[in-house]
């Protein structure tokens, strides 16, 4: 009885799969027409999803079922052209025709791995953003005249479509104002092609960093205010040091597109994700990232609109130490506090004038509470400050200048651990100060015994103290620091803690 012979599939899926099709068949049918296929298909989407950002759940919803299904076209396209090649050398087809197409179908692999490596980021960026959608700063797009718009804030998820109602609601609008750390590429990109198709102008006059700078190159004028500053660093994706080879190729092009030198674009790239670089006025018009600088007074001020809204001079004051400290604390003086500054505020013609006058008046409260504050108080902020300037002093002098000035390199985040105790206390001791402070009615007169005491500390202090006290940006760090360290520990060494608090009370204004 002879041997029945199988049934030759009929699916198509099947018979490619198995290698049945000639070699021609696999590698031209089923490989690169089946490939151009599918790329002139998925070729819309791609520009429909550059123009409209999806967000980054979207994105994953598409994306991932999208990749998956790409690779399993890819394996089955792959393996069916590899098993085809073999049975056509079977069936006495020429080796050298086998040879290239398992080459073209290897090329092809690795290919599609690197390909599939190179999104990972981007799908866990993406994952990271969906199961925390407040991970970037939220964004406000206001209109402050007629003629501007401002976006404010984080470039995030959903900030595009925003930007593209509000500019379909003023169709008046000829200037888009900046005011921006950044964020997402895909959005800010989005952004900047609509500014660029509807021939708008951007401006800003205080910060627009990292894809915040992309969108302020879009604009057909791109015009820098006296506080103005641009600052680029490679494109990377949220919150990660890793870069989809797509995604910085796309920030290259676009940089390029929008005027900028391949010299300029290879530093962008080059700088950091922790870094930013902020171009001069100079480089900034010579590689055309700005047309023009111009005076602020002729656009709106959007941070001193901003200001008046209601709620928002509360936040602004609550950002200095000594103002929040009486809000906590001492309600009643911080209002007095507050209708000053509404006062100051409904005079101001600029943010950046009022911004110095409640910073100045910040610094004045403190000195009025190291001149009222009682004797306690006092005693404990000064001991805390010692303690704190001599243990700054002993690991970095310029690090010990830049805390008395105000400064801690790096941020107070950045201090070991026992330093940051240290400031913990001093901050404390400072609070408790300025509440103390506010308790105090009636004047506080320095007593002739604190000067007498303070004149013999500096009389016996080491040479140069009291200059490098009173002058300490003519002095090195190292002298300052030592000038601070010296007259703390002569004045704590005063006979009774009494006369201790008595002469730091006059230390802030002391003059020979």
């Amino acid at each position: 009885m002879s041997e029945a012979v199988a049934p030759t599939p009929r699916n198509y899926l099947i018979r490619h799969w198995r290698g049945e099709f000639s070699l021609a068949h696999s590698f031209w049918i089923n490989e690169v027409l089946l490939s151009l296929v599918c790329l002139l298909a998925t070729s819309p989407l791609y520009f429909l999803l550059v123009r409209n950002p999806p967000s980054p759940t979207g994105l994953l919803m598409m994306g991932v079922p999208f990749m998956g299904a790409a690779l399993a076209v890819t394996l089955w396209q792959g393996v069916g052209v590899w098993r085809s090649a073999r049975h056509h050398r079977q069936r006495g087809g020429k080796s050298r025709w086998v040879t290239v197409v398992r080459i073209l179908v290897i090329v092809g692999a690795v290919q599609t791995a690197y390909s599939l490596f190179d999104v990972v980021p981007a799908f866990k960026a993406a994952l990271r953003l969906a199961m925390d959608p407040n991970a970037l700063p939220s964004y406000r797009i206001t209109a402050l005249s007629d003629t501007e718009l401002e976006f404010n804030g984080g470039i995030a998820p959903g900030s595009f479509s925003a930007f593209e109602q509000a500019v379909a609601d003023h169709p008046n609008v000829t200037t888009i104002q900046l005011d921006s750390p950044g964020g997402l590429f895909g959005e800010a990109r989005a952004i900047a092609r609509l500014i660029e198709d509807k021939g708008l102008n951007t401006y800003t006059n205080h910060e627009c960093v990292s894809a915040c700078a992309l969108v302020f190159m879009s604009g057909k004028q791109r015009l820098l205010g006296a506080e103005g500053k641009l600052g680029f660093h490679a494109a990377t994706l949220f919150e990660s040091g890793e870069a989809s080879t797509a995604v910085v190729e796309q920030y290259r092009d676009a940089l390029l597109k929008h005027g900028a030198s391949r010299q300029f674009v290879d530093k962008v790239l080059a700088t950091g994700r922790e870094d930013m670089w902020f171009p001069d006025i100079t480089e900034l018009k010579h590689e055309h990232i700005i047309t023009a600088t111009v005076d602020s007074r002729d656009f709106t001020d959007a941070r001193l609109a901003r200001l008046r809204e209601p709620g928002q001079l509360d936040a602004h004051l609550r950002k200095y130490f000594q103002l929040n400290t009486l809000a906590e604390d001492a309600p009643a003086q911080y209002e007095v506090e507050k209708a000053k500054a509404q006062k100051a505020l409904d005079k101001a013609s600029t943010f950046t004038a009022f911004d110095k006058l409640t910073r100045d008046h910040d610094t004045w409260l403190i000195q009025e509470a190291l001149r009222k504050a009682p004797a306690p108080q006092l005693l404990r902020f000064w001991q805390a400050q010692a303690a704190l300037v001599n243990a700054v002093g002993q690991g970095d002098e310029q690090i010990c200048a830049f805390y008395l000035s105000g400064v801690y390199p790096g941020g107070y985040s950045a201090m070991p651990d026992t330093l940051l105790a240290l400031f913990t206390a001093t901050r404390d001791s400072r609070r408790e100060l300025v509440k103390a402070a506010a308790e105090v009615t009636g004047d506080v007169t320095p007593t002739a015994q604190a000067r007498a005491d303070l004149n013999r500390v500096f009389t016996h202090a080491e040479p140069g103290t009291y200059d490098a006290y009173r002058n300490p940006t003519q002095h090195a760090p190292a002298e300052v620091c030592k000038a601070h360290q010296e007259l703390y520990r002569r004045v704590l060494a005063l006979p009774n803690p009494t006369r201790v608090a008595e002469a730091f009370r006059l230390v802030p204004g002391y003059t020979r």
